[in-house]
């Protein structure tokens, strides 16, 4: 049933805004309140993430492309996770499937300064806050469990309680009086529209309605006045929020709202020690393994056909099963054995069922479809770019695609910056005399026009994988003829010569260059955003920690969360 809309859409276009600037924002697709964002709002103190006595005074003043947005959108994956753990419900609602999709900025899905609400979207929102409201009522326990018990107060008390308890978690702060008072004015009027539920049952169903369709809900605003050189220090429950965002992908837990109301989360320390908490649940180690499937492209994994005359034992099912050995793979590396970067790359073992052990040459390895940890050939396999899905879903039909694998080491895993695309791109051309190698040398080799390119950046790196072939299985011959994977290629501004793949993963993985690049990555999905000239300095420091072995991931993610960069935002002070 819609109703109460006429009541909803007041309080989103009059109070949402409550204690920003007073302005309403978003009607046509911009970011709500951009414009305040630029003129900076309220006053807040400055000081550093630590609680120290620095102040932000000696920054420089925050370039235009080098700020933050004060009103980053929930992706929705992070919607989704939030109405989980709102509702306390051990799945998420499914319902974000129907929202009509975000873009992707940089390399990940969850730069929320990118994204804005369209019409479209908002109604999304409605129509989901609407099902959200219905299921509530509908599920007892669920209702039981959001809701204050009933002792005998009056109805319109039990709202208010149930406004301020449950709103808090919503907004991800405590309510403003305002904002108390304009959401139990719609929970009072709830019932005369919803006639046929009792009026506390009436007035959460529609306070649900305008809580989650609130902007306040849909963004993670961060009020507070810049400082001289634009810089804006987060308060407590903002930093709470920043850091479940990046380290679950959903809202703060009652630990992180009591310890930003205690003001435990002023300082690093404070901060420091909830993230190694929360580094410890299931939540964290399902955003790490969504973080590892966009920068690995895991979803390229699925789909991908090969020629079924050369390889009979492949099948359209492998790709999940590739999938699950590569997430796997990385949970047991980053979070069982809290090992760091150099394992990813190196590592011998990998977890595979009956059909993938076949495909890696395994003798007496698993019997069925259950996975099991297998110990691959160390003179053949080292770490996640010699697993079966990286190299089968960078090959064609027939053969393996060194230019493809070539350039995701050089510009994604050492970010080495990439050259713009020629205005055409030639397929290679097939030759039956020729190896797969000799083929792509002749066609973007020396002496061709993508010399300059592909000769330094692209190929070498590729040909060294030349030993697997297009389902990504070990081979040592080549129409006919011995695969030649030996080159060199420049890694942290020296030549290094390499057999072959197993001996490129270790020049990567001792590479400074890498944990560097690796480092950015992690930065960049934790903060929701491209990394900027400000973050090269802690890039530098855990790229080093971590290249001499100092740093596992999980300690890189927590160090991350600390920084002065972590706990503050840039915005373009007035007049800037």
């Amino acid at each position: 049933m819609r109703v109460g809309v006429s009541v909803i859409a007041s309080l989103l276009l009059t109070g949402c805004y409550y204690g920003w600037d007073g302005s309403a924002g978003g009607a046509d697709g911009g970011e709500p309140g951009a414009d305040s964002a630029d003129e900076g709002m309220g006053e807040s103190d400055d000081g550093s993430g630590d609680g120290s006595d620095s102040t932000d005074d000696d920054e420089p003043p925050v370039e235009e492309n080098q700020q933050d947005s004060q009103f980053p959108r929930l992706s929705h994956r992070q919607w989704e996770n939030t109405v989980r753990d709102l509702l306390e419900i051990d799945e998420i609602t499914g319902l974000s499937d129907a929202f009509v999709g975000d873009p992707v900025a940089g390399g990940f899905d969850n730069a929320g300064s990118e994204f804005d609400v369209g019409a479209t979207l908002w109604a999304d929102y409605q129509k989901a806050a609407e099902s959200i409201a219905e299921l509530v009522i509908a599920d007892n326990v669920i209702f039981d469990r959001i809701t204050p018990p009933d002792v005998g107060q009056e109805t319109s008390e039990r709202g208010r309680e149930f406004i301020e308890t449950f709103g808090m978690k919503v907004y991800r702060r405590p309510l403003t009086d305002a904002e108390i008072e304009d959401l139990s004015a719609v929970f009072d009027s709830a019932a005369a529209d919803y006639t046929d539920l009792d009026p506390f049952a009436a007035g959460i169903h529609l306070t649900l309605q305008a809580m989650l369709q609130s902007p306040l809900f849909v963004y993670r605003v961060i009020d507070g006045e810049p400082s001289d050189n634009g810089r804006i220090k987060l308060d407590g429950y903002e930093v709470a929020s920043r850091l479940s965002y990046a380290l679950w992908n959903s809202m703060p837990d009652d630990q992180l709202f009591t310890a930003a109301e205690q003001g435990d989360l002023d300082g690093t320390e404070g901060v420091r020690e909830h993230a190694a908490r929360m580094l410890q649940d299931d939540r964290a180690r399902d955003t790490v393994l969504d973080l590892h499937r966009q920068l690995l492209k895991v979803d390229l994994y699925l789909d991908r056909s090969k020629d079924a005359e050369l390889y009979p034992q492949y099948n359209m099912d492998l790709g999940p099963m590739m999938q699950e050995e590569a997430y796997r793979f990385i949970e047991d590396v980053v979070f069982d054995q809290n090992q760091g970067y150099s394992e990813l790359l190196t590592s011998t073992h990998t977890f595979a069922n009956a059909e993938l052990a076949a495909l890696y040459g395994i003798e007496d390895g698993p019997a069925g479809s259950e996975f099991e940890r297998v110990e691959l050939d160390a003179s053949r396999r080292s770490g996640m770019l010699t697993r079966l899905g990286f190299l089968m879903s960078r090959a064609y039909q027939i053969d393996p695609d060194p230019i493809h694998r070539g350039a995701f080491i050089s510009f994604e895993l050492l970010c080495n910056p990439q050259p713009a695309l020629p205005d055409e791109v030639t397929a290679v051309e097939t030759d039956p005399t020729k190896t797969n190698r000799e083929r792509v040398e002749d066609h973007t080799g020396d002496g061709t026009c993508g010399a300059v390119c592909h000769s330094t950046l692209i190929n070498p790196a590729g040909f060294a994988f030349e030993n697997y072939d297009a389902i990504g299985a070990y081979r040592t011959m080549d129409n006919g003829q011995p695969v030649n994977a030996k080159d060199e290629f420049a890694v942290d501004g020296e030549l290094h010569q390499f057999d072959n793949a197993v001996d490129f993963s270790n020049i990567i993985a001792d590479s400074k260059q890498a944990h560097d690049c690796y480092a950015r990555h992690l930065l960049e999905y934790m903060y929701g955003r491209d990394h900027r000239d400000a973050d090269d300095e802690a890039i530098d420091a855990l790229g080093t920690e971590s290249a001499e072995g100092s740093l596992t991931v999980v300690d890189l993610l927590t160090e991350l969360v600390t920084t002065d960069e972590f706990l503050h935002i840039r915005v373009v002070q007035e007049g800037a």
